[in-house]
């Protein structure tokens, strides 16, 4: 009896204890309560019940925190609120000097040693371009069109440009650029320019626009196989067999030209749009051979026979307006082919045939 009473008195002992440690470790401690928290400690059974409590108490803390959503460590930044952020157009006319960060940009691709070159408006005299590329190197790509630039010597020793342009400029000798080996897209749409020998040797060049030149021989252009846009409307160009070897072709612009025949073009199965709008191209069968013909611009031609068209499985666009080609005609070429476009105007041409006719 006397064993029992004593078990059970050590046994409130050590609740009242656990109690008044949980009490006290919920509460800020004083500078009395800390003697009485060091005696507690120091009996070892309440010490096991307080740890017992404190884990017991930590788990519902502890799911709280793991349902807590992850904090955004780098959040993206937003500068949408602040106003004309990211714009330069302000800064136009103006020479910007600005450092490029090397993870952004991969600089290997540029040379930036040297100066920086100030935006060149249309209609820049050619002292304005000399002022403006003065020590100027490495460029890759300068467009000049739409200036007052008639000496292509001013741009000679810039042979790292692969993208030139020179619209609508009075530039009509294009020898000084004879060394640009790496280039890759001419523009000399409404120059001057008559002879294209100087870029016989352009062998990187893929896109040559010279519409609306003084060009009529295509010999200079034979070994240039890499082209896959080749623009020469508006010129004086008859002869098309220097172009039998471009089979890389893609697209090809003889529009207003005075070609005749398009049997040069039989093996340029790669061509994807063809425009001979303005020739006297009276025969298509050449044409036949195109298994990826998109787009076909005859309008405006002698052509009368289109039955052939129809094996044209590919084309998804196709111009008459302008040709001899009948209604009748028409008609059959659309039943034969749903699924093209075609642009005519046969129903006009005989309305006003008729009325002509009852005059």
């Amino acid at each position: 009896m006397t064993r029992v009473v004593n078990c059970l008195s050590s046994s409130l002992l050590t609740l009242a204890l656990c109690g008044c440690a949980t009490a006290s470790a919920s509460s800020v401690p004083s500078t009395s309560d800390a003697g009485a928290s060091s005696q507690v400690e120091a009996s070892s059974p309440a010490k096991s019940a307080m740890v017992a409590v404190d884990e017991s108490a930590a788990q519902p803390v502890e799911a709280a925190l793991a349902s807590l959503p992850t904090p955004v460590r780098n959040p993206p930044l937003d500068f949408s609120h602040v106003p004309e952020f990211g714009r330069a157009d302000r800064y136009e006319g103006e020479r910007i000097d600005a450092p490029l960060i090397d993870s952004e940009v991969d600089v290997d691709a540029y040379d930036m040693s040297g100066p920086s070159i100030t935006r060149l408006s249309r209609g820049a005299s050619q002292a304005e371009i000399a002022q403006a590329l003065e020590g100027v190197d490495g460029l890759r790509k300068l467009d000049l069109g739409g200036t007052q630039l008639a000496d292509l010597a001013l741009i000679a020793n810039l042979d790292s440009v692969e993208e030139l342009s020179l619209w609508d400029t009075y530039v009509v000798d294009i020898a000084p650029i004879a060394g640009y080996d790496e280039m890759q897209i001419l523009d000399i749409r409404g120059t001057g320019v008559e002879d294209l020998r100087p870029i016989a040797g352009a062998l990187t060049l893929t896109e040559l626009l010279a519409g609306q030149t003084n060009v009529r021989s295509l010999q200079p252009l034979r070994e240039l196989t890499a082209l896959t846009k080749l623009d020469l409307s508006d010129t004086g160009v008859r002869d098309l067999g220097p172009l039998t070897k471009l089979d890389q072709l893609v697209e090809l612009n003889l529009r207003n030209t005075k070609v005749r025949s398009v049997r040069a073009l039989a093996k340029l199965d790669q061509l994807v749009e063809l425009d001979l709008s303005g020739t006297q191209v009276s025969d298509i069968r050449p044409l036949l051979s195109m298994y990826r013909i998109e787009t076909l611009r005859l309008d405006n031609t002698p052509l009368r026979n289109i039955e052939p068209l129809a094996k044209l499985k590919t084309l998804k666009t196709l111009d008459l307006r302008g040709t001899q080609a009948t209604s009748k005609q028409i008609s059959d070429l659309e039943v034969a082919m749903p699924y093209t476009l075609i642009f005519d105007d046969a129903w006009k041409r005989e309305a006003e045939a008729k009325k002509r006719e009852s005059r």
